[in-house]
């Protein structure tokens, strides 16, 4: 259920854009450079939804993706473990999708290095779903 959450938190958060609005001098958002609590993104009044990243953020975001991916590549690992091993529930075909999911990640990663300003929310929107279907996948293998 925490993978899962992971994934929709990320595609909400690649999904809902980023606000053309400066931040204040002073607020959450201005301090994004220093250790404290990273901004959360406007949710209505509220501070309970995702981060967005901002285009001049994509490092973050590609770090953030990372620390997600580390953990799901464990999952991964796991999962082929118990493939290996005799009368493994998982089978090889699953497998397969995981790993082609895994390869569909990489590959919308890699568009973050050539991202621009203006395709920036699209290139967010695609990372975010490539690692909700990679995430659907490693779930959907584990015996229920």
């Amino acid at each position: 259920m925490r993978k899962v959450a992971i994934a929709a938190a990320l595609l909400l958060a690649a999904s809902a854009g980023c606000g053309d609005r400066e931040p204040e001098v002073g607020s959450a958002a201005d301090t994004a450079g220093s250790p404290a609590t990273p901004p959360l993104q406007e949710t209505g009044g509220t501070t309970d939804g995702p981060r967005a990243f901002t285009y001049d953020q994509r490092q973050d975001f590609t770090r953030s993706v990372g620390d997600q991916l580390a953990g799901l590549d464990r999952q991964i690992d796991e999962l082929a473990s118990q493939a290996k091993s005799t009368g493994g529930s998982v089978s090889d075909r699953a497998l397969a999708n995981i790993r082609a999911s895994r390869q569909s990640v990489d590959r919308s990663l890699d568009r973050v290095d050539n991202a621009t300003a203006e395709n920036w929310e699209e290139i967010q929107r695609g990372v975010g779903e490539a690692v909700e279907d990679l995430t659907e996948a490693v779930e959907r293998a584990y015996p229920k």
